[in-house]
């Protein structure tokens, strides 16, 4: 088998067939053993050629899809975390919830690594030496939760000093804003997607290198960076999050001229914007890395339904199918982008399929609430949108799916 073909057409390596498999038996052996008979029905070495094609015929199919799985698109999952290894993406393996925290005290006070804090359930630790500045008051601190999981951590809820202080100290610490909930270990088709565009890094421009830089870096949720054009010219890095150092030595080796790059922007509904920026030494040079962290957005759908059925249907069942499902499309859409009716009307169908058969619902009438406000959609569309800077955050008991007509 050592000659076969290794440079194929825009077609693929294509498997051979079992005559010319044959064939290329019968030439090798006719090459060794000059005036060799090979095809004298029941003879041994007819049987040993025939029994030879079937071997090579499983070969050849390995062969085959071996070529097949060298790309992202087809590897199994072994040979994608060795593709993944050729560009440097590692598989994610989850990551706990982090939050921005700031605290106060009296100034020169050190705040070192590992330095914990609490909201009265969890704890954080800080992930960078920090100290308190003459106003009293840090910048907002990186911290990272101690154990693994998600939830929510409201703004305001981080309030506890953890580490022991001593008592002519007075130091406390609070979130200004909400932190970030936790990830499950990153799934196999979008780490797929992931070392796609890792091998893109080099030539599709500056939003796949930026992208693609950003994933590497521990912490950064995938649908929370964006690349966004503020004006002609001036762009703006949004990332979720991640340690800002790190975070921002990854926009710093993605985008050619950090120049371009601003933080001075507003969202539509006028709520603040969280803005960084950060030193990074290239000796001996110090370069300003602005960006933004997008903030969380509290989500509630409302959907009514009904059905034209002349048999009893569950509504606690119909809500019991609906409400994770849709939780999970609106948790995962991408920093700035709208939330479409259409398609939590499509989750609706596809959840409640074994309940009710989709030909007889009648209605299914879906509302969103936006940070506690009903929001429309844009006139003329299904598409409701929050701020620019934001993501969508929501769970399964923020969905409410009732029947038409229902008491409650």
């Amino acid at each position: 088998m050592s000659d076969l073909p290794v440079i194929y057409d825009i077609t693929g390596p294509a498997v051979k067939t079992a005559e010319e498999l044959r064939q290329q038996v019968i030439e090798t052996a006719t090459r060794l053993s000059p005036g060799i008979t090979t095809d004298l029905p029941g003879s041994l070495i007819e049987d040993m050629i025939s029994t030879s094609v079937g071997a090579l015929l499983v070969c050849d199919q390995a062969r085959v899809d071996l070529i097949n799985s060298c790309s992202p698109y087809g590897a199994n999952v072994h040979l994608l975390k060795q593709l993944g290894a050729i560009y440097g993406v590692q598989q994610g393996e989850g990551t706990n919830t982090s939050v921005y925290v700031v605290f106060s005290g009296p100034p020169g006070f050190g705040i070192p690594k590992g330095f914990t804090v609490g909201d009265g359930t969890y704890l954080y630790t800080v992930r960078r030496d920090t100290v308190i500045p003459a106003s009293g008051q840090t910048e907002p601190v990186y911290c990272l939760a101690t154990t693994g999981g998600i939830w929510a951590v409201p703004a305001g809820t981080v309030n506890q000093v953890k580490t022991s202080v001593p008592e002519s100290y007075q130091v406390t610490c609070t979130n200004l804003t909400a932190g970030l909930p936790g990830t499950d270990e990153q799934s196999p088709a979008s780490y797929r997607a992931q070392v796609l565009q890792s091998g893109m890094f080099g030539g599709q421009g500056t939003p796949d290198c930026y992208r693609s830089s950003l994933q590497k870096v521990v912490g950064v949720q995938e649908n929370l960076i964006s690349f966004h054009q503020a004006t002609l010219g001036k762009w703006v890095a949004v990332v979720g999050g991640g340690d800002p150092y790190e975070v921002a030595y990854a926009i710093y080796k993605a985008v050619p001229d950090i120049s371009t790059l601003i933080n001075d922007v507003s969202n539509p509904s006028g709520a603040e914007v969280e803005k960084k920026t950060i030193p990074i030494t290239v000796y001996p040079d110090v370069y300003q890395v602005p960006f933004v962290v997008p903030s969380s957005q509290n989500v509630e759908v409302l959907i009514t339904w009904n059905s034209a059925s002349t048999t009893y249907i569950d509504p606690a069942g119909i809500a019991k199918a609906v409400q994770q499902n849709i939780a999970d499309y609106v948790n995962a859409i991408a920093v700035g982008q709208p939330i479409n009716i259409f398609q939590i009307q499509d989750i609706f169908l596809k959840s409640v399929e074994g309940l009710v058969a989709a030909s007889l619902l009648s209605m299914i009438q879906v509302q969103i609430g936006i940070n506690a406000a009903i929001k429309p959609p844009v006139p003329e569309s299904s598409l409701v949108y929050g701020d620019t800077y934001a993501y969508f955050s929501t769970s399964a008991a923020q969905i409410q799916v009732k029947q038409y007509g229902s008491s409650n």
